[in-house]
């Protein structure tokens, strides 16, 4: 099923004796190796030069007992274009005394390129976004927080250091929730939206804020995250 789906595989022993290698495994890490290679040992195979950080977590797994581990994201051409392959490393004992280590590789590139999008964004516009006097946050389609300004924190009451990575709906009361995604499920299809909702700050003072929220995309492409544009109207209740 792996073959057919394109993933990449790989079966060793924990001696470092390859057991099991698919054309896809040995096409991304192997550069393509064209001798036998069921039986090698692994130590004898020349890496492409993408392979080290997969075979620095193979180590950690091989001679560290660890039970599984994650190797990072390497970049791998394919027909489609540049795709980023993680593995995933783990052991597992098929009997009593037989034991190996299987790799699996997962395509990781929308994660990726959405990170480094964010990165692209946060350098762009830091500056500018720091000097508004509106509340910014940048958020993906689950209303995770990629990016806040500090004026966004003032209106939350908290740090803005403490707000990146959190969910934005915490901040939201429970009454507004239902509303605020429903909204983000809009952005997620390229529907704009501005709508009022209330937040709890954390001394329990609770403000009315308005979001204009408009979906973004790496280079006009599918909206991966939303850029949201965030008014107190408290004073306006």
């Amino acid at each position: 099923m792996l073959d057919r789906l394109g993933i990449p595989y790989m079966v060793l022993s924990l001696s470092g004796q390859i057991l099991l290698v698919n054309e896809t495994f040995r096409s991304f890490m192997l550069g393509g190796f064209r001798e036998p290679i069921i039986g090698a040992d692994l130590k004898a195979i020349r890496l492409d030069e993408r392979a080290p950080p997969l075979f620095d977590a193979l180590r950690r797994v091989m001679w560290d007992s660890e039970p599984a581990t994650r190797g990072e994201a390497v970049p791998v051409e394919t027909p489609q274009g540049l795709a980023y392959i993680s593995w995933k490393i783990a052991r597992i004992a098929l009997k009593p005394n037989l034991t190996v280590l299987v790799v699996v590789g997962e395509d990781v590139t929308e994660m990726v390129r959405m990170k480094q999008e964010s990165e692209r964004l946060a350098q762009r516009y830091h500056s500018l976004l720091e000097a508004l006097p509106v509340g910014i946050v940048v958020t993906d389609f689950e209303d995770n927080v990629i990016m806040a300004n500090t004026k966004m924190a003032e209106i939350l009451g908290v740090e803005r250091d403490e707000i990146v990575g959190t969910n934005f709906e915490r901040y939201v009361l429970e009454e507004d929730r239902p509303l605020l995604r429903k909204k983000t499920r809009e952005r997620s299809h390229g529907r704009s939206s501005t709508y009022d909702i209330r937040i709890r700050r954390p001394e329990g003072e609770i403000r009315h804020l308005q979001i204009r929220a408009v979906p973004q995309g790496p280079d006009g492409g599918k909206p991966s995250f939303a850029l949201a544009v965030i008014l107190d109207i408290t004073e306006q209740k």
